[in-house]
């Protein structure tokens, strides 16, 4: 665990609480529909297939390919300062939601598109971590 994390800290509200308890046991959870089964994130009071309020949970396997990806030069807010470069990318998991989150375990140079990951996690505070991908394999 980092014990100075300096960047910014997710804003848990009773919404995504389920999501970022789980993180914190190191479990990725998805909402989802009870009715039409459509998975997605982040979390929202209604599925965005079938506008039902019938929601649920679900773990995903926590694997995926890179969608897209950027590699920030620049620390736009104080706590990125000291990790420049740094990447950002949009995870297509394999159930088919898009997370936006870091890869990491690899130089930002050898980040490709379609490049397979699994979740892991950082932990960077004793009842937070956040999910990140890392290569698989990796």
């Amino acid at each position: 665990m980092t014990s100075e994390y300096e960047k910014p800290m997710p804003r848990v509200t009773d919404l995504d609480r389920p999501h970022w308890e789980a993180a914190a046991k190191h479990q990725l959870l998805i909402q989802s529909c009870n009715d039409c089964g459509h998975m997605w994130f982040p979390p929202a009071e209604n599925c965005p297939n079938c506008l039902g309020t019938n929601l649920g949970w679900k773990e995903p396997k926590g694997t995926g390919k890179v969608h897209s990806f950027i590699i920030y030069h620049q620390g736009w807010l104080p706590g990125y300062l000291k990790s420049t470069p740094y990447n950002v990318a949009i995870i297509q998991l394999d159930e088919g939601p898009r997370f936006i989150s870091n890869v990491v375990g690899i130089d930002n140079d050898d980040i490709e598109v379609d490049m397979p990951v699994q979740v892991t996690f950082e932990d960077v505070a004793p009842d937070v971590s956040i999910p990140r991908f890392k290569p698989v394999g990796k």
